[in-house]
């Protein structure tokens, strides 16, 4: 998953401020918003650009290795853009998790705590030798579910229960719960049927 660290050099680099990352339409409870709207509502706790818990412009102290957290489908998705990679499709996310052995990876996640932990810090490992795909946060795809501005959320969080790693659920795109983060990837080749 993306750090605190990592998203920090993107807010620094004024990724919030760079339209071309940010891909809309921006919808919330069936109403789609104007981006200065919507970016009105992508600030930290005292109203810097930035995911929901952090404190102006800067995540909680000690927590520069924790995943982000507390970010939109909007915000993830810029982030990638400006990193040059994407976020994973359902089916790429899928086929890295490998949940037909979510009984080996689960255990090991951070899942039903209070909190993310470092990124790496858990012994959820998959056969690739990813981890985190399991619990510390949700992580966002690039799927949308419908037209109403939902978009999948995968893997499930430090907050969910251990069965949410093989669950396929989605939240508005504009959710900024502090369960939420994401991963980017980029393809190894051009995909002529990813529309």
């Amino acid at each position: 998953p993306v750090t605190n660290a990592q998203f920090r050099r993107f807010v620094e680099d004024g990724g919030y401020a760079r339209a071309e990352f940010w891909p809309g339409p921006f919808i919330s409870e069936g109403r789609e918003l104007a981006r200065e709207e919507a970016m009105a509502r992508f600030v930290d706790s005292v109203g810097q650009p930035g995911p929901a818990g952090w404190i102006m412009g800067e995540p909680p102290p000690g927590e520069w290795e924790h995943p982000v957290s507390g970010v939109s489908w909007h915000e993830a998705a810029a982030y990638a853009a400006w990193a040059g990679k994407q976020l994973p499709t359902v089916f790429h996310w899928s086929r890295v998790a490998f949940t037909g052995a979510s009984g080996l990876i689960a255990p090991e996640a951070n899942f039903a705590g209070h909190r993310t932990v470092p990124v790496g810090q858990t012994r959820s490992v998959n056969r690739f030798g990813v981890h985190d795909l399991a619990g510390n946060v949700r992580e966002w795809t690039l799927n949308p579910i419908d037209r109403d501005g939902l978009r999948f959320i995968l893997g499930g969080g430090f907050g969910d229960p251990s069965y949410a790693f093989v669950d396929a659920y989605a939240q508005n795109a504009m959710d900024r719960s502090p369960n939420n983060g994401f991963r980017c990837m980029r393809a190894l080749d051009e995909e002529p049927n990813r529309a």
